[in-house]
């Protein structure tokens, strides 16, 4: 048993441990012109050599200049050995391991030529890639985790550099191919200004502008014969106003965005403008007006669909606290959101949520969350998440239940889903150590008489190092 123990720690702490060592690499920006192939183009690339010891976890190599004029690299590699007692160890102290180095990996963060003129301004380039064009306007609300664009800048993902100055950005990409009879080529191009500011910094004001030009029928026949011009701006107004007659009013923020594009090959013009106004009636406490008008797509071949002409608008209420004692609040939120404003198929929805904070002493409490969704036209539902957590000294729980009614089937049940989960975890029981038992998943809504899911019961120990 002794020596079972002894083989496991020595596992453990092994296995534990990553590997690194002497780390050298190179980043490289070139132009080829190819004879013999009959291409021509940026190249980015990047080489590295990485030998490894019995020492940290992670190497980080910088190389930096001391003159006016300097190169910048930052690369780091990481490797891990995975080692395992072997069979057939006859003694404590005769034990064997079989070692699997994990693959390794390498990151190569930052390449630039930096150039410092008597102003004490720095001409950066980075020689790792093109860069991205500004895309100023996006709708106020998300697709999965970002925000949409209907008139987003086309990169095609082309070798090359970008350079930044004083606030100003500029990028190049380009590469092609040649026959006796034709020349092809794509090339992208972006600029984008600084931020200006206006009347006392009260006004700010950024512009931009791309474009994405290809006869290319060759190598990237997906881009050929396109040419794309699009550009935008993004404005700010902030205003702290004095107090009058009595009446604070602490702050006004506003923003206007726009984007426009133009596709030579389709004869296609779109626009986009988000606008944003926020009023703030005190600390914590705010009204929102966004507003979002898109009436063309000019994303490169997405077909057309519903959302392709969207006006939409919501405005959101947050933040008024009401303190019952110095141990219970309650703070109320809200908004209302409608989505295709000028046509008769047009969506509206109010989410209104409730969060009760309650002080038991000084090591527990109690929050209760509740949020109600409702979609008022076309979806016609209502979404319920009731929820409640308890901090205490030693652990922390939750219970939570999830409702939903759909209203627009009279002959079918109004409950749609009853979700419940709830858990509880610890790290005052273990030192370094987080337990815990959770019940997820369960939905008690019956499909063809059948509990459409019993849930899941998870009991688990997770040790940080």
């Amino acid at each position: 048993m002794k020596k079972s123990i002894i083989v496991l720690l020595i596992a453990v702490l092994v296995a534990g441990f990553a590997f690194a060592g002497k780390l050298t690499g190179n980043a490289t920006i070139k132009f080829d012109t190819d004879l013999k192939a009959k291409t021509w183009g940026f190249a980015n690339t990047q080489t590295w050599k990485y030998t490894f010891s019995f020492e940290y976890d992670t190497t980080k190599v910088e190389v930096k200049g001391e003159t006016d004029a300097w190169a910048e690299l930052a690369i780091t590699g990481t490797a891990k050995l995975d080692a395992a007692p072997t069979a057939n160890n006859t003694g404590a102290s005769n034990v064997a391991f079989t070692a699997n180095w994990s693959k390794y990996t390498v990151n190569l963060s930052k390449a630039t030529l930096n150039f410092k003129f008597k102003n004490e301004k720095v001409l950066v380039v980075d020689i790792l890639k093109a860069g991205t064009a500004a895309d100023f306007a996006k709708t106020y609300y998300k697709v999965g985790n970002a925000q949409k664009s209907y008139v987003a800048p086309i990169n095609p993902g082309l070798a090359g550099f970008n350079v930044t100055y004083d606030g100003y950005t500029a990028g190049l990409g380009a590469k092609g191919s040649w026959t006796d009879e034709d020349f092809f080529y794509n090339v992208f191009l972006y600029a984008k200004t600084k931020t200006f500011d206006f009347a006392e910094k009260k006004v700010t004001l950024q512009a931009g502008a791309w474009t994405v030009l290809s006869n290319d029928t060759t190598n990237n026949a997906t881009w050929a014969n396109y040419k794309w011009f699009g550009a935008g701006f993004s404005a700010h107004y902030g205003i702290k106003a004095d107090k009058k007659a009595g009446i604070e009013a602490d702050k006004i923020q506003a923003n206007l965005a726009a984007d426009v594009a133009y596709d030579t090959k389709n004869e296609k013009f779109a626009f986009e403008i988000a606008a944003d106004a926020t009023y703030e009636l005190a600390a914590s406490e705010t009204i929102r007006l966004d507003v979002f008008f898109a009436p063309g797509q000019l994303v490169p071949y997405a077909a057309p669909n519903a959302e392709a002409f969207l006006l939409a608008a919501k405005v959101t209420y947050s933040g008024h606290k009401f303190t019952f004692n110095e141990k219970m609040d309650l703070t109320v939120s809200g908004s209302v959101d409608a989505r295709d404003i000028l046509i008769d198929d047009r969506e509206v929805t109010a989410e209104a949520k409730e969060v009760l904070n309650y002080k038991l002493d000084e090591k527990n409490s109690l929050k209760v969350t509740l949020t109600e969704t409702y979609a008022i036209l076309k979806a016609k539902t209502l979404a319920i998440v009731a929820r409640v957590d308890y901090t205490a000294e030693k652990f922390t729980a939750y219970a939570q239940v999830s409702p939903s009614f759909q209203f627009a089937d009279a002959n079918k049940d109004a409950l749609t889903q009853l979700k419940f989960e709830a858990g509880i975890t610890t790290k005052a029981i273990v030192d370094k150590a987080e337990l815990g038992l959770t019940y997820t998943r369960a939905d008690f809504i019956k499909v063809n008489e059948k509990i459409k899911d019993a849930g899941l019961i998870s009991a688990y120990a997770k040790i940080a190092f």
